[in-house]
């Protein structure tokens, strides 16, 4: 794809690089998780996996392969999620794309009928349909709505009733004042309560925060430090509901790891780019849910 190409279509084809669809990226080892899935949940057979990956994905032009990442299952805040839902809990799923995470809790024993997988774009549910082969088995809900309109239907259907909220791959596809915008939406549908929690995977800065060139070069990405996080979440406690007496606030902790060596191609190559595993919890005055093994907090 030419410069100018990518500029028409709104990416920097060196984004795209980073998740071309070839045997060896298919098979490595950070799509273990959504390889078993496809082999086990989906009973797709050993010699027929790359072959039935290629077919799929081929229906999208520019599709994301960070669709066999299972990036929840990895999280260290994971089996507590797994606990919760099997209590009941609700969980939205933003950003889901093929909501591989949503299918890999459910090959994982949890209960998924309190989740919603919510994408921009609602023709990639069809395609996951085909893809793992779960229509009759999958009993989440599916969702098309848009994260920077704080006015759809969606987002007043949900308002105050979410436990978990799930966002990988998702703030750093933005600048900050859109980040901003998803994090007050997120505020607005959680429950207003300690315990509510988000968590997610990301790319952010390995040092101070700063505007990186993640998805094209025109319009940069805001990569966060802990600081900025914390700030960002801060700022979007106003909308919690029910917090008219700024009892409740958002807790941010992250545990930094390194991009993996096959992504780390195209704009992702930039030495001051790190991912972060991250939560934000509410938590009261009192402090509760502090404690956050593992996680740096400033909270």
């Amino acid at each position: 794809m030419t410069t100018e190409a990518s500029k028409q279509v709104g990416f920097d084809v060196r984004y795209v690089e980073s998740l071309l669809l070839d045997e060896s990226n298919i098979k490595s080892q950070d799509h273990a998780a959504g390889l078993e899935l496809l082999r086990k949940y989906s009973s797709i057979p050993e010699h027929q996996l790359v072959s039935h990956v290629v077919k799929v994905v081929s229906l999208l032009l520019a599709c994301l392969l960070r669709f066999l990442v299972c990036s929840l299952s990895d999280h260290p805040i994971y089996p507590e999620i797994l606990m919760r839902l099997a209590q009941e809990a609700s969980m939205v799923d933003l950003g889901c794309c093929f909501a591989q995470d949503i299918r890999k809790l459910a090959y994982d024993g949890a209960p998924t009928r309190n989740c919603t997988a919510v994408d921009l774009e609602p023709r990639f549910f069809s395609i996951a349909e085909d893809l793992f082969k779960d229509s009759r088995k999958l009993d989440a809900s599916f969702a098309g709505a848009d994260l920077l309109n704080a006015d759809e239907k969606l987002w007043r259907e949900l308002e105050g009733k979410i436990d978990i909220v799930h966002a990988s791959s998702l703030f750093h596809l933005f600048g900050l004042e859109r980040q901003r915008q998803i994090a007050h939406l997120i505020s607005r549908i959680v429950k207003p309560v300690p315990g509510s929690l988000v968590v997610g995977l990301q790319l952010a800065a390995k040092e101070k925060a700063e505007h990186i060139p993640i998805v094209n070069d025109q319009e940069p990405s805001f990569c966060h430090s802990l600081e900025s996080m914390q700030l960002m979440w801060d700022d979007a406690a106003q909308d919690i509901g029910s917090n008219t007496d700024k009892t409740l606030r958002w807790q941010v902790g992250l545990t930094p790891r390194d991009i993996p060596g096959n992504h780390r191609v195209g704009l992702l190559s930039d030495d001051r780019l790190r991912e972060v595993q991250w939560f934000a919890r509410l938590i009261d005055s009192a402090g509760e849910w502090q404690k956050a093994a593992g996680f740096q907090t400033l909270v």
